[in-house]
Formats: C-alpha cells, structure tokens, sequence
C-alpha cells in the first residue's frame, strides 16, 4: 500500500484503491477466523472490538463479504465461512 503511494499512484487511483479494498477484505476475514477460534462465534459487536472499527463501519463492509459469497450470516447473527 504504502509502495503505490511513493510512486506516485494516490487514493484516485482504481489499481490502489483496489489493493486497498482486497487487503481490507482479507483483514475482515482473519478476524472472523481468529474469533472463531477463539470464542467460537464472530458477531459484527465482536468485529467491532476486535479491529477497533465502529459497528457501522464492520456492518458495512461484512455486508459486502457477504454478498460477495465469502461470509454466511446464520439466523442467530454469527459469521462463518460457506
């Protein structure tokens, strides 16, 4: 990330935006793995403390990974992967 920024490619960028948004992705689903095993279950509050984000920010963004086919949301409102 911090690589395309010295050379010159910035925010307005599609190619760094990119790496930014698939690296932001991938810390969600660690962190969905980590607490899973962990304390057995992931819940967008446990998101939230785990990463230090706000709720909405994890609702957001775990909305994504979802419709993306990453994550499955059960009934009860825990994250797992499909």
């Amino acid at each position: 990330m911090y690589q395309a920024v010295e050379n010159g490619l910035g925010l307005e960028n599609p190619q760094y935006r990119a790496v930014v948004k698939r690296r932001s992705g991938e810390d969600y689903l660690k962190a969905v793995l980590i607490l899973n095993k962990k304390v057995g279950m992931a819940r967008l509050v446990d998101l939230a403390r785990h990463m230090g984000y706000s709720k909405s920010s994890i609702s957001r963004t775990v909305s994504i990974l979802c419709k993306g086919g990453f994550l499955v949301k059960d009934d009860s409102g825990f994250f797992a992967f499909d």
